[in-house]
């Protein structure tokens, strides 16, 4: 069975963010492999470490200044270091997470893992689930194209399936639909759900349906809602790995939409997760165990002695032979 962590991964222990965002606009400058969070260079505050990562933050969507003295600002080209009570360094590579990132967006990304990671330690929790898909007609879709009332809808959802008897459960939104392997480029919101659970009798499925059709205010006839049950540890690892993807592969899809969800949290979890693992992991799904990891890495928690990781400081470039990378652009600098 898989060892569960010493700290519970819901605690975001010493975890910190430094500084304050730059002000737009700024002459980029030539800098070392490693540099003060609240280093000033010319005027220039560098307090917001991201703005160093993501290749998002100078223009829209990728653009950045094109002098010869320019920072390096692919995605993920910068690393927060942060170290644990016991003397352990980290690396986070500072990524921007957009699903229409040419690093970010691809299947299996650093983003990706990360999503991954951090449902896993929940998932691994449930012996069965159940997944839904949750629909929005074409003729209301124009009511939902904003954070302030997607945040609304998933919140209503996911308090229609505490209603049901659902205590614990994951959610997630895509924003384009998908036809025999291809993103189709309408926008199509429809939410994720994996819940912990049994297969849904009939009866259950209809009350859902009807319960969701009153939330959008639309006729039961006019709601799509579907359900598949995961009974083995094979199929809840891929739903996970299917709901946590990218959907918005590219901006200009739909440049509005991807303007609003800038900063938008799409990922989601209710209840309580904090029981031992329900099973081990299938042979042919091994690379899954570093899960744990990331997750501890992810909620600011040392994966060696379970001890607060304060990040901040400096960001940097890593690589080896001096940092090993533990998965998901996360590395931990090697001990003399």
């Amino acid at each position: 069975m898989l060892e569960k962590p010493t700290t519970d991964l819901h605690e975001k222990q010493g975890a910190t963010r430094a500084g304050s965002p730059a002000a737009t606009g700024h002459q980029w400058r030539r800098l070392p492999d490693s540099l003060p969070v609240t280093a000033k260079t010319s005027g220039h505050l560098w307090g917001y470490p991201e703005l160093l990562a993501q290749t998002h933050t100078s223009g829209w969507p990728f653009r950045m200044p094109r002098d010869s003295g320019a920072v390096d600002r692919r995605c993920g080209s910068w690393a927060m270091v942060g170290t644990c009570e016991h003397g352990h360094v980290y690396a986070r590579e500072l990524i921007c997470g957009r699903d229409w990132c040419p690093h970010c967006g691809q299947e299996d990304s650093k983003a990706h893992l990360r999503r991954k990671a951090s449902w896993f330690p929940r998932v691994v929790q449930a012996v069965s689930m159940v997944y839904l898909v949750l629909t929005v007609p074409p003729e209301i879709r124009g009511r939902y194209r904003t954070k302030a009332s997607l945040g609304k809808l998933g919140t209503a959802a996911k308090r229609m399936m505490q209603r049901q008897g659902f205590k614990r459960g994951l959610r997630r939104w895509h924003w384009f639909g998908e036809q025999r392997g291809q993103e189709l480029r309408e926008y199509h919101p429809h939410l994720n759900l994996l819940v912990d659970g049994r297969w849904l009798p009939k009866e259950q499925l209809a009350a859902l349906r009807e319960s969701w059709a009153r939330i959008l205010g639309v006729d039961v006839s006019r709601v799509n809602l579907k359900a598949r049950f995961c009974d083995t540890p094979r199929k809840i690892l891929h739903r996970v790995k299917y709901i946590t993807r990218a959907t918005f592969l590219d901006w200009r899809w739909d440049e509005e939409l991807a303007r609003e969800l800038v900063g938008f949290r799409n990922s989601s979890t209710w209840g309580r997760w904090d029981e031992p693992p329900a099973w081990d992991l299938p042979a042919s799904e091994e690379g899954w165990r570093s899960g744990y990891r990331v997750a501890m890495l992810e909620h600011g928690v040392c994966p060696e002695d379970g001890s607060a990781i304060v990040w901040g400081g400096i960001v940097r470039r890593v690589g080896a032979p001096t940092w090993r990378h533990l998965g998901a652009g996360y590395w931990m600098q090697q001990r003399k």
